[in-house]
């Protein structure tokens, strides 16, 4: 009887330390998870503003050719790349929110 019941109590302290070192990894991953993620929103914030200085380019090189009347279908062409750049720019930013949201659930969740 005394056997059995050692063999209990050794089984389950080693359930506890696998719990311990499943929370010790656990730990890891959400802490490595908040540094993917500001890896992650600082590459796409740099993405963001080259794209966002680009449809500003764009921008006032289509009002500029639109001045001109010989120069219309480049203006439109301008114009068409400014709204891609600026498409690309909202993209960005969603995704941006979307991290610093799933950022904030993490932090949350472990009471930081």
């Amino acid at each position: 009887m005394r056997e059995a019941f050692a063999q209990i109590q050794v089984s389950e302290c080693r359930a506890r330390l696998l719990s311990k070192q499943e929370y010790v990894q656990n730990e890891g991953d959400w802490k490595q998870e908040l540094i993917n993620i500001d890896r992650k929103v600082k590459a796409l914030t740099l993405r963001r503003n080259l794209h966002q200085t680009r449809a500003a380019r764009f921008e006032e090189d289509a009002k500029l050719r639109q001045r001109d009347p010989d120069l219309t279908e480049s203006a439109m062409s301008a114009w068409t790349r400014t709204e891609k750049e600026k498409s690309v720019v909202r993209e960005l930013q969603v995704e941006i929110d979307r991290l610093q949201r799933r950022k904030i659930e993490i932090l949350k969740e472990h009471n930081l």
